[in-house]
């Protein structure tokens, strides 16, 4: 598959997965280039290939993200802002 047709389709799974929260798809569709996708794909040329190339690396955002959310539901939990601490 060329390069392009390759970008099509990782925008389109990717648009289909959007709501993923164990691998941030919607990262890569609200901020990420074509050029983006291609660095990230390297010689990958396979559907199959491209959605493992990416996983890793969307995986980790994903990860960071759940993490950040936490603390921040820790926080919120532990210091209601609406109770004058």
């Amino acid at each position: 598959m060329d390069l392009q047709s390759l970008i099509a389709y990782i925008r389109r799974y990717a648009n289909d997965h959007y709501n993923s929260r164990s691998v941030a798809w919607d990262v890569l569709v609200e901020c990420w280039s074509d050029e983006d996708i291609a660095e990230e794909l390297g010689d990958v040329r396979t559907e199959r290939g491209a959605r493992r190339a990416l996983r890793p690396t969307l995986r980790a955002i994903a990860s960071v993200r759940m993490d950040v959310q936490a603390e921040a539901d820790y926080e919120w939990e532990t210091h209601d802002p609406l109770s004058g601490y």
